[in-house]
């Protein structure tokens, strides 16, 4: 007995260019826009919290802010260069934020 293949390819989807125009309405809101500078600058601001807020004493705590910093940043850079390839990697935010 075999099973139909079916295609995951949403190229020949009827209602592919209705999601991609709502999806470009949504990311040109001001909003959204405003929310990518936002993610880019709390990964600037998590890269250098550890010589800001002085930890000194605390060398483990300073490498991890750094590489999370960065992580964050690029996503948020990439965010707001591309949104429409990075929106899938928005998800990986809200782990690193924990």
């Amino acid at each position: 007995m075999s099973y139909p293949q079916h295609s995951s390819d949403m190229t020949g989807h009827p209602e592919i260019a209705e999601m991609r125009e709502r999806l470009e309405r949504t990311a040109s809101t001001g909003r959204a826009i405003a929310l990518e500078g936002l993610i880019l600058l709390a990964g600037v601001y998590g890269a250098t919290s550890p010589w800001v807020v002085h930890f000194s004493g605390q060398p483990n705590i300073a490498v991890n802010n750094l590489i999370v910093g960065i992580t964050v940043g690029l996503i948020g850079f990439g965010l707001t260069l591309v949104p429409e390839r990075m929106f899938r990697l928005a998800w990986t935010l809200a782990p690193l934020g924990v």
